[in-house]
Order: C-alpha cells, then structure tokens, then sequence
C-alpha cells in the first residue's frame, strides 16, 4: 500500500461524511492538490465501493466490505454537512440529545445560506435560515455548541435554543403532539438562557408561546414566578393566535394573550390522527 492510499484511508476513516472542500484541504496538506487530482482520487474511491456520492460536492465513507448501496450514513453528519455553517437546530436538535418523542424522516438544520429541501437516501433535510432578529445583533451562534459525534466535530442548538426555535417556527416542530411530548422527555431547562433568546428574537406571539410552555412545565423545569413574570413582560397586549396565517377556533390562555389550539389546549392528540 502506498504511502498516498495510507493517507487517504487515514482521512476516510476520521471522515464518515465529508464535503469535496474538506477533500482538496486534505490533499493541499498533504501536498498533492491541482491538476484534477482531486477528482481523479475520488473517482477511484468511488470505483472501488470505498466512497459513495451523496449530493454534489458531498461525499460519505463506506467501510471495506460493506454494501455501498445499503450501508446507513449518519443523518446528523448528512445535515450538519450541507453548508459549511449548518447547525443542527429544531427538533433535530432534540432528537440528537435524545429529548425527542419520535424520530422523524426530516433532518432540521439552521445556516446564513441554506440549501432548498432535498432527499438523500430516502431521508428529507430541510435547511432555514436565522431569524432576523439574530442576524441583526451577529447572534447567529447563540448557545449553539460544537460537539464530537462518531469522531467528527458538528455543531448543534442546546435544547434551550430548541426548544424557543420550535415555537418560534412550528411548522419545524413535527407536530403539536410530537413537539408537546417532546418537551415532555427534556428534565430540566435553563431559564435563564431561554429568557436571553425570547429577548433577542423580540417576537411577541413566541414570547407567548414560550410563557404557556413555561406555565404547562413549570413543576418539571422548578420555573418560579419571577420568571414566569419575565416572559409575560414581553408578551403581546392584544391576543395572538399560535401559528401566524392559521387562525384556527383555540382556548385563550389569558396571561399569555394567546390563542391556543384546542388539540393543545385539552391534549386531545387523537384527533390529529
């Protein structure tokens, strides 16, 4: 074996998915970019079942002997590869800490500049991008933290963060009962960094949103009522239906000056069916 086909194994193996960026940095370290060599490498990888295509410009690692048509390819590798600044965010998020009801068949991630939804091997990712509010205060990185996963560094909202984002957009949620449910499976929250983020993104019906969650929970996360006063404090003053554009019959939650769906209201999940 070749000191070159050493180098490239030794890369493959600490890359179970990696972009064809990562690929040419590898090689210029290594001394061997220019000339196409780059796509004569992979091209040969991909020849031998080594290396299979995922999209244009991503690529996955598939061990010796292995079925490169039917071997699985870690989603969360797959998502956080599809922009350089993808952060795994929404109820991705939650289902990568584990703090999800369900996993789902779609793969949540937020970036500046996020693809359009595509399909890879059978699973949906659907990327959105920060709210404005974040980008205006260069925010975008707010508790969002860089983890190792199967040896490679990814990075992903804390649940804090996800939790407020599903609110904020529920429509990423999977669902009233799967985002309820989910909530339901997270033991402790840090009010504090949730109370920080409501403020930045200075939306009133999300605020509301959070106030109810918070109220619901309140028990299980040791949420006193200072904090409870907080969040309503940003909360709108004339009602405000959950979801924008869906005004739909629902239950005021007075406090909050919200509209809560009825399902929501009264945990009527089966008839959601």
């Amino acid at each position: 074996m070749s000191s070159n086909t050493m180098k490239h194994n030794r890369f493959f193996r600490a890359h179970r998915v990696f972009t064809h960026r990562e690929f040419l940095d590898h090689l210029d370290s290594q001394g061997n970019a220019g000339d196409r060599t780059d796509q004569s490498i992979l091209a040969y990888y991909k020849k031998t079942g080594r290396l299979i295509s995922l999209r244009q410009g991503l690529y996955a690692t598939i061990p010796s002997g292995a079925d490169p048509n039917t071997y699985p390819v870690d989603p969360y590798l797959i998502a956080t590869h599809l922009q350089p600044d993808a952060i795994l965010s929404h109820h991705s998020a939650l289902a990568f800490f584990g703090r999800a009801y369900s996993i789902q068949e779609m793969f949540i991630y937020t970036s500046n500049t996020p693809i359009s939804t595509t399909r890879i091997r059978s699973r949906l990712y659907r990327g959105t991008r920060h709210p404005v509010s974040l980008c205006r205060h260069g925010r975008q990185t707010f508790d969002v933290q860089t983890v190792d996963h199967l040896g490679q560094w990814i990075q992903v909202t804390g649940l804090e963060r996800a939790v407020v984002d599903m609110l904020n957009k529920p429509q990423l949620s999977g669902g009233l009962e799967e985002m309820w449910r989910s909530f339901e499976m997270i033991e402790i929250l840090n009010t504090e960094t949730v109370l920080t983020y409501v403020e930045l993104l200075n939306n009133q019906t999300t605020s509301a949103k959070v106030g109810y969650v918070f109220e619901a929970h309140r028990d299980r996360w040791m949420i006193d009522e200072p904090v409870l006063n907080a969040v309503e404090a940003l909360c709108p003053k004339q009602p405000r239906y959950w979801q924008r554009g869906k005004r739909e019959g629902g239950e005021l939650a007075a406090r909050w000056n919200l509209i809560v769906p009825n399902n929501l209201a009264n945990k009527r999940w089966e008839d959601l069916l």
